[in-house]
């Protein structure tokens, strides 16, 4: 954990940058009531609704916004607060990630070399060092934890496999209030049963009911989102409800698109002054 964290230690002392100064940079007074933080855009939430982009930045993040009011409280709205925040959340993901391969293979050796090397990725600087990219750590968090308690379902029995299956369930609607690709998680699960069916003890019963409750969270969280984007708050009538529901598909559609960069290298490039 130590070695992991090595890379990111020094941005305990930065500042605020870019998006921070817009999303952070906010009186007490203002700090955003449960109600705005679940029923509201989140950029909208953040930055307020005078600011550029209030109208067209269409995210959905409760869980971030959450997690800066914690930090607010807990570190006065001190930058050193929100860095050391996300410093935390990024080596639970490691520990989580160690987790998991643990219930793959048991080759410590091969397991802390595989996470230590992805830890040192310069990619992740951005979603660790910067604050406003803190979005993604959370994602990645709560899908490891889903993943790992459906791997450690499929070969628990009794109350240990309804418990790992009630993390599993809860892991991913907190991935889906901490930034919109993880809806397409439940897709992912599938070619991983097909892969290991003798690890992953499941009965048909059992496989319909995840698939329902995948459908159902899902299909929930796109029409409120749709609705929720569309209308800027929670608030309107049956004709908000059914123009949701009609452009649900659409933007279900349009997070398939994801699948598309994934077996790709992601592109980074440095700024030309750099």
């Amino acid at each position: 954990m130590v070695l992991a964290a090595l890379p990111y230690v020094n941005s305990l002392g930065n500042g605020l940058v870019w998006d921070d100064n817009v999303q952070l940079a906010r009186r007490p007074e203002t700090v955003p009531s449960l109600g705005s933080i679940f029923g509201g855009r989140s950029w909208t939430v953040l930055a307020g609704p005078d600011r550029d982009g209030a109208d067209t930045i269409s995210t959905y993040r409760p869980l971030l916004i959450l997690s800066y009011v914690f930090d607010r409280w807990a570190s006065g709205g001190m930058p050193f607060g929100y860095h050391l925040t996300s410093l935390v959340l990024f080596l639970l993901l490691v520990a989580a990630l160690v987790s998991l391969a643990w219930e793959i293979t048991p080759r410590r050796s091969a397991i802390a070399c595989a996470v230590l090397y992805w830890a040192w990725q310069p990619f992740l600087t951005e979603s660790v060092s910067w604050i406003s990219g803190r979005h993604d750590v959370l994602l990645a968090l709560f899908l490891v934890v889903s993943l790992w308690a459906f791997l450690r379902a499929g070969r628990s029995q009794g109350f240990a496999r309804l418990g790992a299956l009630g993390l599993c369930v809860a892991s991913f609607v907190l991935a889906l209030l901490s930034k919109e690709p993880a809806l397409l998680f439940p897709v992912l699960l599938f070619p991983i049963a097909v892969e290991f069916p003798d690890r992953l003890r499941f009965s048909r019963g059992e496989k319909l009911a995840l698939a329902a409750i995948a459908i159902a969270l899902g299909g929930g969280y796109l029409l409120l989102r749709v609705r929720l984007i569309a209308a800027g708050n929670l608030a309107g009538g049956q004709e908000g409800i059914v123009a949701a529901i009609r452009a649900a598909p659409l933007a279900f559609g349009k997070y398939l698109g994801y699948f598309h960069v994934l077996p790709r290298p992601s592109s980074h490039h440095l700024h030309p002054a750099v």
